[in-house]
């Protein structure tokens, strides 16, 4: 997170809780989402509970989808297109928007030859301002018969500035839960 570190746990569970803890400079804050109600710990403040708002919400629940958008897209309700072939650092990528059931688009590319995402384009409302944003995956790891990204760069598209998730650990649970534990 710009130039400090945080330690972070993610927990999600199917079929869409999440559960995000950050410890950053010794400070605890905590997001998580039911499935029905998004609340956080902010790293100030009563120490208690809060009901987050419903731009919170609707990001929570996108992190929740264990498997993402593309699997079992239908049954999600979101609609799929493929674009065609690009060209990117790494070779080529499918091109496939991402229509999700409440109304959010996302451009995910694919290696061609491997079918992992590397990439995702997407537009984000932060505090009112809509924000267009850049994420690129890479450094695939197995754990519980799925290849995971364990390195997430993300950022404001054309910005070279980014915050980078690497991943230490995941482990996934006989229901499903998976538990991300990003390097210190």
């Amino acid at each position: 997170m710009g130039p400090s570190k945080a330690l972070m746990v993610i927990e999600r569970k199917r079929p869409g809780s999440f559960r995000a803890e950050v410890t950053v400079q010794g400070v605890r804050a905590v997001q998580a989402w039911d499935g029905v109600t998004a609340w956080g710990i902010p790293p100030t403040g009563t120490g208690e509970p809060e009901v987050l708002p419903a731009e919170a919400a609707s990001a929570m629940a996108a992190e929740a989808d264990v498997d993402g958008p593309l699997v079992d897209y239908r049954a999600k309700g979101h609609q799929v297109t493929l674009l065609g072939r690009e060209k990117l650092d790494g070779g080529d990528a499918l091109k496939i928007e991402v229509r999700k059931k409440g109304g959010a688009v996302e451009v995910h590319y694919l290696d061609a030859r491997s079918y992992l995402t590397v990439r995702i384009d997407g537009k984000r409302t932060i505090r009112g301002t809509q924000i267009e944003g850049e994420s690129f995956l890479g450094d695939y790891r197995e754990a519980g018969g799925i290849l995971w990204p364990c390195s997430i760069r993300s950022g404001a598209r054309g910005n070279p500035e980014k915050q980078t998730l690497t991943v230490e650990k995941i482990e996934v649970d006989a229901l499903g839960q998976v538990r991300f534990q990003p390097r210190r």
